[in-house]
């Protein structure tokens, strides 16, 4: 029988792991902090306490904002923990002062039609980590933290920005009153779609992404050109 693997969160990301998960053969035990989310699939076992999750698996995915990981006591080094930050930079933060910080592993499953997950080369157990994600059916690939914090930034980083800019809601209203180009149509639509699946702290999280000021930089200049 193949290892349980562990959960901590069962939102957006961590209902995703726990199906790609099962759905490779592994069973799966989790724990998520709200009583009232009922998700479920086939192979997974809903436990009563984040220590539950630890005492059942040697790995666990940390699917809830990596700041978190302050609640969580030394764990031994028999276990690993794999935080999931589309930030990586805020994984790195998070256990930078942490003792046992070399049982955690940082990745970002992109979740998309090529089943990526990017994973940190500069990590000890990287070799292992990739085994891993390659059993559960993903594709991992190597990366630097900066690297991969300036695609995100590149990408998720300008259209949370437009949200949090209010943009969203004054093309809604140009939109009604039919001002709209085919681009500027389109441009809201991606937005509408961000603004319903991302949570408000998934947005902070990509914001707080430190490649962001380069960007910013980097339009100003050309803006002023």
């Amino acid at each position: 029988m193949k290892q349980t693997i562990g959960i901590i969160g069962l939102g957006d990301l961590g209902s995703q792991l726990a199906s790609r998960i099962t759905n490779a053969g592994f069973p799966v035990i989790a724990f998520d902090i709200d009583s009232t989310n009922g998700f479920t699939c086939k192979g997974l076992r809903r436990a009563s306490s984040q220590k539950e999750v630890l005492e059942a698996s040697s790995i666990i995915h940390w699917a809830v904002p990596s700041r978190m990981i302050s609640e969580l006591e030394e764990v031994v080094p028999v276990k690993r923990i794999i935080l999931h930050d589309s930030v990586m930079h805020n994984s790195v933060k998070a256990i930078a002062l942490r003792a046992d910080r070399h049982v955690f592993s940082i990745v970002h499953c992109l979740m998309n039609d090529t089943d990526r997950v990017f994973i940190d080369k500069e990590n000890l157990d990287t070799p292992h980590m990739t085994q891993h994600f390659i059993a559960l059916g993903l594709s991992p690939k190597l990366t630097t933290v900066s690297e991969h914090d300036r695609l995100m930034a590149r990408s998720q980083g300008i259209l949370a920005s437009l949200i949090t800019l209010g943009i969203k809601g004054e093309l809604d209203i140009a939109s009604h009153n039919g001002d709209l180009t085919p681009s500027a149509s389109e441009l809201l639509a991606v937005l509408t779609n961000r603004a319903a699946n991302w949570t408000p702290q998934t947005v902070e999280s990509i914001l707080s992404n430190p490649e962001l000021k380069q960007l910013t930089d980097e339009i100003g200049h050309a803006t002023r050109h």
